[in-house]
């Protein structure tokens, strides 16, 4: 079964639940029904959405994460399903006590993944990888040279045939397409993370005080390209003029839950991030050494 993304931001709904499903109320009297056992994702960026706890509650027992945006559209805060899980407190405290030297390691593995992604995307787009796949190799514990960075210079000037192009989360444009991907993927990994009963506040790098999602931002890296493949698409279709509305939107989300191809092994993204949460959870419980990546196929230019 395909899981869903449901975005609400163009107009107002009242939301209700009707047995198993979801229903989205329209102002001119359309309705909308959704099994809940369908959805992956609620973005609730509209300001005049109105919902039940009940509701919530519904969305979280059904693996939901529900993600709420601000004024400008930027993800404000994320609902997550933390109860699914039957070994929670147990997974918890084993994360929590993951020694530095294990997760620099998990951390290298990550980067080198995300790193080997770009350049495989690089080479199906623009024919060449730009040496980004041998940058992988060069990647240490902890990544101390910071090689993600580096590999990051060449990937932006060269991924959309653009050198002026700067990824900034401020700007708006191609920039908002990739923050609108790339929530979604923070998002439904969070909700993998969670399911698998880990905490998604603690890290394998990143640790601000301030994010609850540490741990998603670190295992989300590999997945980037992903949203950053669409984006280029779109911007084949529209040219440079591309801003986010309801159909770029639209494509994005379908390229989410569209299949991926990892060593000729076909799955939805979501497929491979559960994989991914499940593998990091077997290295905490100490049933592995080694964190499962997904090298994605992005094709032949």
């Amino acid at each position: 079964m395909t899981r869903r993304i449901i975005d609400i931001s163009e107009e107002p709904v009242s939301l209700s639940l009707r047995g198993g499903l979801l229903c989205l109320a329209h102002a001119e009297g359309r309705e909308n029904t959704v099994p809940l056992h369908e959805i992956q994702a609620l973005l609730v960026a509209h300001p005049r959405v109105s919902m039940s706890a009940m509701i919530l509650a519904a969305l979280s027992s059904h693996g939901v994460a529900t993600v709420v945006c601000d004024e400008s559209r930027r993800p404000a805060g994320v609902m997550l399903p933390l109860g699914e899980h039957g070994r929670i407190a147990t997974r918890f405290a084993s994360q929590a006590c993951l020694k530095l030297p294990v997760r620099k390691k998990l951390w290298r593995q990550v980067v080198r993944a995300k790193i080997r992604n770009q350049g495989a995307l690089l080479a199906s787009v623009r024919g060449s990888d730009a040496g980004l796949i041998a940058m992988a190799k060069e990647v240490l514990s902890g990544d101390r040279t910071n090689v993600e960075a580096q590999a990051a210079v060449r990937y932006w000037r060269r991924i959309f045939a653009d050198e002026s192009f700067r990824r900034n989360p401020e700007a708006g444009g191609r920039n908002s397409l990739l923050n609108y991907g790339y929530a979604i993927v923070r998002s439904s990994i969070a909700r993998a993370i969670c399911g698998s009963g880990l905490h998604p506040a603690l890290g394998l790098h990143h640790h601000s005080r301030g994010n609850p999602l540490c741990l998603a931002d670190d295992l989300m890296e590999p997945f980037r390209p992903v949203v950053d493949q669409v984006v280029i698409q779109i911007s084949k279709e529209v040219g440079d003029e591309v801003m986010l509305d309801r159909s770029s939107k639209r494509m994005i989300a379908a390229a989410l839950i569209s299949r991926l191809i990892v060593k000729g092994e076909s799955r939805t993204c979501f497929d491979w991030q559960e994989r991914l949460v499940k593998s990091l959870a077997r290295v905490i419980d100490g049933d592995a050494d080694r964190l499962w990546v997904p090298i994605f196929d992005f094709g032949s230019p």
